[in-house]
């Protein structure tokens, strides 16, 4: 628990190579078009029913429609010279069928908009994050993504101070910490005898996290989401605000160049 306390990582022990402005902006529009395309496919669980409804032809002009448009997002993608780009879990989800895109694909996809954001904001296009019970809203975000003039938008990229990025994806790891304590105790870790809880570890971290401008306030000495302590939320608030702080550290440790290779598949979210 001392590392916790301490909000100290692997990460911290590797020589950091952040990516550029250019690099963060290409991968911000990759995002976007990620995003956008799995947005625009209709869920399984939705259409199946209708389309049992549909004749064999209709079932068929659906499915075309369906792959030309996925076929599309690649031209555009080859266009703008973002395809060598994609991480091999985006080519891959753009390769496969509109049709076998799976829910949980798509949920894990929605949660980019966050990504996203962060990318925004580091790139001056936003000029703050949300608070972290506050899931960013992707059509104010994703319209800041210029991907229609994508070398114009390149050409004129720059980043914040790295001192700016450094002190955002510090926070964005302590919220993730505060997910993973309540994530072990949900799963009922214990301590060893003499050892604090994570519950006193937390009611000590918090008000320190205070003082050192990391969190706004405090309630009951733990995170504050949503007007209540951390510990209070139910399973669903608790997994809006987890997706939230994961989300973001994964893209603010890659934005601070803990991606070996700058690998986004690859990005660490240790904590």
């Amino acid at each position: 628990m001392a590392t916790a306390l301490n909000f100290m990582n692997d990460n911290e022990a590797l020589e950091p190579d952040p990516p550029d402005a250019v690099d963060v902006a290409r991968r911000a529009a990759i995002l976007k078009y990620q995003f956008v395309y799995v947005a625009a496919t209709p869920p399984r669980h939705v259409i199946a029913p209708v389309m049992e409804q549909w004749s064999s032809a209709e079932q068929e002009q659906f499915a075309a429609r369906l792959e030309a448009e996925r076929l599309r997002f690649i031209d555009e993608l080859r266009a703008n010279g973002l395809w060598e780009d994609t991480s091999p879990s985006e080519r891959a989800g753009f390769e496969q069928p509109a049709s076998a895109i799976s829910d949980r694909q798509m949920i894990n996809t929605s949660w980019r908009a966050e990504a996203v954001h962060c990318l925004a904001w580091a790139l001056r296009l936003v000029d703050h994050l949300p608070d972290y019970d506050t899931q960013s809203d992707p059509e104010i975000v994703m319209p800041l993504i210029p991907t229609g003039d994508l070398a114009s938008y390149c050409r004129s990229a720059s980043l914040r101070d790295r001192a700016a990025i450094d002190r955002a994806r510090e926070i964005a790891e302590l919220w993730h910490w505060r997910r993973r304590t309540r994530q072990l105790q949900r799963d009922g870790n214990q301590p060893r005898a003499g050892e604090p809880t994570l519950d006193e570890i937390v009611r000590e971290v918090a008000p320190r996290m205070v003082a050192d401008g990391m969190l706004p306030n405090v309630i009951d000495e733990d995170f504050p989401v949503l007007g209540r302590a951390y510990r209070d939320l139910s399973e669903d608030e608790w997994t809006m605000a987890g997706s939230i702080a994961m989300e973001r550290h994964f893209a603010l440790n890659w934005l601070c160049g803990y991606a070996p290779g700058n690998d986004w598949d690859e990005t660490p979210t240790d904590t």
